[in-house]
């Protein structure tokens, strides 16, 4: 399980900073249904009614530090693309390129 080894490196970072707050993970499902997944904790596996405001509140945590890291990750990777085989074409301009 990923979320396992996720859980494990978040846990000894913040044991040797000396903290210890309760850091859960979330394993996707079975072929990635919703509410099937598992939480885990540093006890093991947390029972959390999956219709339950709390794991709804977990799914919606999970969601938007996905949307944050895929949104961020885009960002980074279109900063790296500064140059294009259009800019060697001499009288082709921004919008035309923008255009292809």
């Amino acid at each position: 399980m990923e979320g396992k080894a996720q859980l494990n490196a978040a846990l000894k970072v913040l044991r040797k900073h000396q903290h210890q707050p309760i850091i859960l993970s979330i394993v996707k499902g079975a072929n990635r249904v919703r509410a099937t997944e598992t939480i885990l904790s540093e006890q093991g596996i947390l029972e959390i009614p999956v219709n339950s405001p709390g794991f709804n509140l977990l799914q919606q945590i999970r969601d938007e530090s996905h949307r944050f890291a895929i949104s961020s990750n885009r960002k980074k990777k279109n900063k790296s693309i500064k140059y294009s085989a259009l800019d060697q074409i001499h009288g082709l301009g921004l919008k035309r390129k923008q255009n292809f």
